[in-house]
């Protein structure tokens, strides 16, 4: 099993290198021109980086969400738990680890803020791999995320409660960041397992769009 994995993000690192690296890349960007314009910096990490969190999910399950693979997904043996939960859960901590850490060194967040951004970005990501293990579409899986996103950041979490995903950057008054933290994080559980479920019955959910 260990031999398998390594196979494959050998070939996951070769074939989607650029959705791998593109939030990387633009991390270190943002945490370059902290010295030029901490402003500039911090606002490439909110509005353009954490959007692009979710391509590397999306890299890790290309396959599920692929046209040409869908006949071959019902059919060919995979390891349901390792590819439906423990990668997207891995590459989501993995990532927003490092963006808690590039916000950090900007310096503008409190602790609790940036625990809750930790939470968010992990939470956001899970819901990609949700959405495109459910509908098994790449463009599902990258726009409903997208889309959840920048409608709670233009209203300030309008209707989306304690699952506004900017709370730690553009709060809320109503939401505490206590709160808004644990239910993202039960939440982000949730869809995982139900990310696992739907994987390991898709030949029942098999959507044909």
């Amino acid at each position: 099993m260990v031999k398998q994995e390594i196979i494959f993000w050998r070939y996951l690192f070769k074939t989607r290198y650029g959705l791998l690296l593109f939030p990387l890349i633009l991390t270190l960007l943002a945490v370059w021109l902290k010295s030029f314009n901490a402003d500039l910096s911090n606002q490439l990490l909110i509005y353009i980086v954490f959007p692009v969190m979710l391509f590397p999910v999306v890299a890790s399950l290309y396959q599920i969400g692929s046209i040409n693979h869908k006949e071959l997904l019902l059919t060919y043996p995979l390891n349901a738990f390792f590819v439906g939960w423990i990668r997207p859960v891995l590459l989501s901590l993995v990532y927003s680890a490092v963006y808690t850490a590039a916000l950090r060194d900007m310096g503008n967040y409190s602790a609790e803020e940036l625990g809750l951004a930790f939470t968010s970005a992990v939470f956001y990501m899970i819901l990609s791999s949700f959405f495109l293990i459910f509908f098994k579409n790449i463009a599902l899986g990258i726009v409903l995320p997208l889309a959840y996103l920048f409608f709670g950041m233009f209203t300030t979490g309008t209707g989306q409660g304690f699952l506004y995903l900017m709370q730690w950057n553009r709060a809320n008054p109503n939401l505490s960041l206590q709160s808004c933290m644990v239910t993202q994080a039960a939440v982000a559980l949730i869809f995982s397992l139900g990310a696992l479920y739907f994987l390991k019955r898709r030949n029942v959910y098999h959507w044909t769009s």
